[in-house]
């Protein structure tokens, strides 16, 4: 694994632990002033910090909240015109009042590796239901 492809799983760590553990604030702070997030769990698109903090509080609040990454599924893409992208696969858990669910959702990340805030654009979409 290159520097470049260390440094991308180092965002996406960096991000799933903030998360997981409930630092917001540090989630928020990864994404660039002028980042876009098309998130899992709402239509909306979100553009500025305050956005994109207020929706990552929206579906912690009153939830525990947790994601897993299938390692398997993670694929990078180095040097695209000075940025950076990974994808793959993450479960987010999510106990509700007691109830446990867990939701397959598709992710990438555009990154520029290096910087403060490096997340420039974040899609999240929820996996399709597939009949047998």
């Amino acid at each position: 694994m290159n520097g470049n492809q260390s440094s991308l799983r180092e965002i996406l760590r960096n991000w799933i632990e903030g998360v997981n553990e409930m630092r917001l604030g540090e989630v928020a702070a990864l994404y660039a002033e002028d980042a876009v997030l098309i998130p899992t769990f709402s239509s909306s698109i979100y553009n500025s910090e305050t956005e994109i903090a207020g929706y990552f509080d929206r579906i912690t609040d009153q939830r525990e909240v947790s994601v897993t990454v299938r390692e398997e599924t993670v694929v990078e893409q180095a040097d695209i015109q000075g940025a950076q992208v990974i994808g793959g696969i993450y479960d987010w858990r999510i106990i509700s009042d007691g109830e446990e669910s867990v939701v397959g959702a598709r992710f990438s990340f555009v990154v520029a590796p290096g910087e403060k805030s490096p997340i420039l654009h974040h899609h999240s979409s929820l996996l399709p239901e597939v009949s047998s």
